[in-house]
């Protein structure tokens, strides 16, 4: 067992520590030499750093580790690569399939593409029939008669619309009280 480290070589310690990972600077290598000689603690303390880090300290690669590790670092971005080129080109054959099925739903399906009823119905009047019309349908179906209706004669050309829808609805009265 080392003896401890005395306050006075506190501040020597990450010295010592750098000394013994290898990466104290040149100007200061010289100075942590000269203590490491004169310090017995400070010895002991550089002498267990050096053991710990040589333990943990690992080989230099050889050339062929060296080729290899390069190597299997080519083929697995080449590998990623393929991969990420097969990714893009099946996501654009799934975007290319969805637009064909989505145009071939709406060219197949128009009942499902309508325009929506309009709000308001449209309004129908009521119109006064034609009696015009409906005198000569009379006449051809052999409903002849007076315009007067069937008590007078009188001249039809002389009688209001009213009359002569009076007369006629009249007339067609008794065609359907004679026909039951």
């Amino acid at each position: 067992m080392s003896p401890p480290v005395s306050p006075a070589c506190a501040d020597w310690e990450p010295l010592l520590v750098e000394r013994a990972a290898g990466t104290l600077d040149a100007a200061d290598e010289g100075r942590v030499a000269a203590h490491v000689a004169d310090c017995a603690a400070c010895r002991d303390e550089a002498a267990q750093l050096d053991q710990v880090l040589s333990l943990a300290a690992l080989p230099l690669a050889s050339e062929a580790e060296r080729r290899a590790v390069a190597a299997a670092s080519g083929e697995a971005l080449a590998r990623w690569k393929r991969s990420r080129r097969r990714w893009k080109a099946a996501s654009a054959f799934a975007a290319a399939l969805a637009v064909a099925a989505a145009a071939v739903f709406v060219a197949a399906s128009p009942g499902l593409v309508r325009k929506a009823p309009s709000a308001e119905p449209a309004a129908v009047a009521w119109e006064l029939p034609d009696l015009d019309a409906i005198w000569e349908t009379a006449a051809v179906a052999g409903l002849e008669g007076d315009a007067a209706g069937p008590g007078g004669a009188a001249d039809a050309s002389a009688m209001s619309d009213a009359d002569h829808a009076d007369a006629l609805y009249a007339e067609l009265d008794e065609l359907e009280i004679d026909s039951q």
